[in-house]
């Protein structure tokens, strides 16, 4: 099965309060002090089987960083040039894909837990269609406005956040994406905009781990430094 990784990596990150892209933020490791989340992301699917070739979405600003950084591996087929909104770089990321099942993997996310993208290989193997990853909440989840008053509870079996990676095969993506944009509407991810789109289509999910948290505060820096010591020691 051979499977595409698009990585949208065109995002500014304003909440990040930085005067780079957080996906270019040197993390200052000791044995490569400019290694970045972007760089962490492409080398563990260097090394994962279930991928062969990769395809990295990034604005024109950062395109010859992007190059540099992404230079030693050789599974990036592609730099794509992203687009105003992610719903844009997205569409034109997919639009470069050559191969039948295509993932999602967002570079502001940069750790990949391997279960998860194992699981998610056999299932699509196994005749899944479209497949999420996710992570259950840890604590009851509440119905309500900004500051104002609880209208219920939800069950935290019954949601879930949805993380990286995603897989789907290219021409369901691919349509829902065209069929988004003649409807001028922007979903702010996969599975709203095909559930969206397609209520009857089916998307199975995998378990994911906390460590698939997204890049948004900068002290989400020091819990991505805390996430790899605990990889690195095995703990995930």
């Amino acid at each position: 099965m051979d499977v595409t990784m698009v990585v949208p990596a065109a995002g500014v990150g304003d909440r990040m309060g930085r005067n780079i892209p957080k996906q270019f933020v040197k993390l200052g490791d000791e044995d490569k002090p400019d290694r970045t989340p972007l760089e962490l992301l492409v080398a563990a699917y260097q090394e994962a089987n279930e991928v062969g070739h990769l395809i990295v979405v990034c604005s024109d600003e950062y395109r010859e960083q992007t190059e540099e950084i992404v230079s030693p591996y050789a599974k990036v087929d592609k730099i794509v040039r992203g687009g105003a909104t992610r719903h844009e770089s997205l569409f034109r990321g997919i639009e470069a894909v050559d191969t039948t099942i295509v993932g999602i993997h967002d570079a502001a996310r940069p750790i990949l837990f391997k279960p998860a993208l194992e699981a998610s290989f056999k299932r699509m193997q196994d005749g899944a269609r479209a497949i999420s990853t996710v992570v259950h909440p840890y604590a009851t989840m509440l119905v309500c406005e900004e500051n104002g008053p609880v209208e219920g509870a939800l069950e935290r079996w019954a949601v879930a956040h949805t993380v990286s990676p995603a897989f789907y095969y290219t021409e369901d993506l691919l349509t829902a994406l065209q069929e988004s944009e003649k409807r001028g509407i922007e979903f702010r991810d996969e599975p709203a905009m095909m559930k969206g789109i397609f209520p009857d289509f089916e998307i199975q999910t995998v378990e994911g781990h906390r460590s698939s948290f997204k890049l948004t505060f900068p002290e989400d820096f020091d819990l991505l430094a805390s996430f790899r010591r605990q990889m690195a020691d095995g703990e995930f």
